[in-house]
C-alpha cells in the first residue's frame, strides 16, 4: 500500500520553484518545500551580481525557477542554481503546492495534463519537481487553474479524471 502523500526529496537535475526567505551577503536561502535548508550562492545566476548587494536582485518573498545540482550526502542540504535560459526569478504571481506523490497525474503523460490545464485557464503554469505550481494569467482565469490543480489532487486516483478537469473548463464558458 502506498502512502497518500510525500515530503519532497531534492534530487540533482530537478527543476524547482522556491521562496527566498532569507538574503545574506553572499547567498540566499529559498524554501523549495524540502525539510532542507537550500541555498542559491550569487556565482550561480544568470547574471552578475554583485556581493554584499544581493538584495537589489532578489529580495526576501520573491520566487525563483531553479536547477537542483547538488545534494549534499549528509545533511540532505541542496544548492540550486539560475543557470540556464529557462530559470529565472519569477513574477510573484500565485503558487500552489501540490502534493510530491500527484505531480505525475498533475502533469500527465507527455504532460497531457499539465497542457490541458494551461490550454482550459488561459494561464501560464510552471510545475517544479518540488510539488510547487506557479500560475500566471489574469487575475478572473487564475481560480481556474487553481480548481483544475485542486481537483486533480483530489481525484488524482480516478481513471477519469481527464474527462473531469475537461468538464470543469467546459462549465466555465
Amino acid at each position: 500500500m502506498s502512502p497518500l502523500t510525500s515530503v519532497y526529496e531534492p534530487h540533482e537535475g530537478d527543476d524547482v520553484i522556491g521562496k527566498v526567505i532569507e538574503v545574506s551577503s553572499k547567498y540566499w536561502v529559498v524554501d523549495i518545500n524540502a525539510p532542507y535548508y537550500t541555498r542559491l550562492d550569487a556565482r550561480d545566476l544568470n547574471f552578475r551580481a554583485e556581493i554584499n548587494e544581493l538584495d537589489h536582485y532578489i529580495k526576501m518573498g520573491d520566487l525563483v525557477y531553479a536547477r537542483v545540482f547538488r545534494v549534499y550526502t549528509g545533511n540532505h542540504a541542496a544548492d540550486i542554481s539560475l543557470r540556464g535560459t529557462k530559470y529565472a526569478k519569477l513574477p510573484s504571481n500565485l503558487i500552489v503546492k501540490v502534493d510530491p506523490m500527484k505531480l505525475p497525474r498533475l502533469i500527465g503523460k507527455e504532460g497531457a495534463m499539465i497542457n490541458l490545464i494551461k490550454t482550459g485557464s488561459g494561464c501560464d503554469v510552471i510545475v517544479g519537481q518540488n510539488g510547487i505550481a506557479w500560475i500566471d494569467g489574469d487575475d478572473d482565469k487564475k481560480p481556474l487553474a487553481i480548481n483544475a490543480i485542486e481537483l486533480v489532487q483530489k481525484e488524482y486516483y480516478n481513471p477519469n479524471l481527464t474527462d473531469m478537469v475537461r468538464e470543469l473548463f467546459e462549465h466555465v464558458q
